[in-house]
């Protein structure tokens, strides 16, 4: 019997490839690896999944889920380290900064995102020089400047015999300081400015209002209440459906509590007239302070209303009682026509004073307290018939600023406050 030939073995390839791949590193190097023993390896799957990306234009394949940082430390592209610099830009050490710059599939990445960014199949990887990198320091905040308080007048702004310029002055710019950061080097020593902030002073606008197209709109505005007679002025105004503006006397507030309440409510507008009509302009910054504070307070007791605008008693305010206010009124409200209904010099005279040279933005004085206003009340009904027969239409001081847009939204409110990193100034620019 002849014996059975012995199974033949499979032949195996793989000795062969691995003989090729040591052929591959010592013709051509590194990149004869990366050509073609990362491909062969790849290929047969030794040592793990591998995925085929391309590295600043060459192929190559990596492990699965591989970081950028990874491909980097894999592929060492001919890149160059940044250096690491102090803070006023010296070098400290050569290559002491970041390792390298990447782009991942055509997005920049930073150095630290480097390390969790992951490749995929076909991802492409461009590694450049690495970007200097600045010591550790410390540093702290210094003031370079301090806001000064300036008064401008917008163009156009017509002078008036009255010691307020415009019809309405406002907080057109808060205050605020300059400052830069200061930083030490850890390592230097070295100081050098960090973040600058300019500062800004704060700008107290005065102008006249001019309705947007030349809408015929006009303001009612009614000081020294509340009184006996502000009532009866309420129900005028809701008789012919139309809203007005009232300036009102701190001290008397409480007295008057239910009708403050009423009009707070009513969609009427609510400013302070201070707290016993004072001349501002000789005031003391306490008195002034309190003047202001003790108002809107009480208002906003007996109301639960809030308003930083005022009317200043008799039109008088300067630039020096802004300065003194720090802040506290935001806006000041003056007029075009005054009936001067407080010289009782009847009710012919007051519709013709409240009704002379009609024009869109106009603002009309007018009293509720303070003395007789019967006359007053038999010219309001005419007052606002002429000015309706005119094609006007009667809004608060705070819509009538809202028609002209030159004037910006916010400054328009009847209430404001001062922003948190705004910083009141403590003297007049020259």
């Amino acid at each position: 019997m002849v014996p059975a030939a012995p199974p033949r073995r499979k032949r195996s390839f793989k000795p062969l490839l691995i003989v090729l791949l040591l052929a591959a590193l010592a013709a051509g190097g590194y990149f004869g690896w990366q050509r073609f023993g990362a491909d062969i390896i790849g290929r047969l799957g030794i040592g793990g999944k591998r995925v085929q990306v391309t590295v600043n234009g060459e192929s190559a394949y990596v492990p699965e889920g591989s970081t950028v940082q990874a491909v980097y430390e894999a592929v060492k592209p001919e890149v160059a380290a940044g250096d690491l610099k102090s803070v006023g830009g010296n070098v400290l050490k050569e290559g002491g900064g970041d390792l390298f710059a990447a782009t991942l599939d055509g997005q920049n990445l930073n150095y630290a995102e480097s390390a969790t960014a992951t490749v995929a199949e076909g991802a492409s990887i461009t590694f450049a020089d690495g970007a200097d990198a600045c010591e550790e320091y410390t540093s702290e905040t210094v003031v370079t400047s301090q806001p000064k308080l300036v008064r401008q007048v917008k163009e156009g702004t017509e002078e008036t015999n009255l010691q307020q310029t415009g019809t309405v002055q406002y907080i057109y710019q808060w205050g605020k300081e300059g400052t830069k950061e200061v930083r030490t080097g850890s390592i230097s020593g070295e100081t050098a400015d960090g973040t600058v902030v300019e500062g800004q002073d704060c700008i107290i606008m005065c102008q006249n209002v001019h309705p947007d197209n030349n809408e015929k709109l006009v303001a009612l505005t009614f000081d020294d209440g509340p009184g006996i007679y502000t009532d009866r002025y309420l129900q005028i105004l809701d008789d012919y459906g139309i809203k007005a503006t009232f300036n009102l006397i701190g001290e008397q507030v409480e007295d008057c509590a239910d009708i403050v309440s009423r009009n707070c409510a009513s969609g009427n507008q609510i400013c302070s007239h201070t707290w016993s009509h004072p001349l501002l302009t000789t005031a003391t910054q306490d008195n002034l302070l309190a003047q202001l504070d003790d108002t809107t307070g009480v208002i906003k007791k007996v109301g639960n209303y809030d308003t930083s605008t005022i009317r200043a008693p008799y039109g008088a305010l300067s630039i020096d009682v802004w300065l003194k206010s720090q802040g506290h009124m935001t806006l000041s409200v003056c007029w075009s026509h005054d009936s001067l209904d407080w010289e009782q010099p009847g009710v012919n005279a007051i519709v013709a004073n409240s009704t002379s040279v009609m024009r869109p933005g106009s603002i009309i004085l007018m009293h509720d307290a303070g003395g007789n206003r019967d006359q007053d009340l038999e010219a309001l009904p005419r007052i606002i018939e002429a000015w309706q027969n005119a094609g006007y239409r009667f809004v608060t001081v705070e819509e009538l600023m809202a028609s002209d847009s030159s004037i910006p939204e916010e400054c328009c409110a009847n209430y404001r406050t001062m922003p948190e990193d705004a910083v009141w100034p403590t003297e007049i620019a020259s």
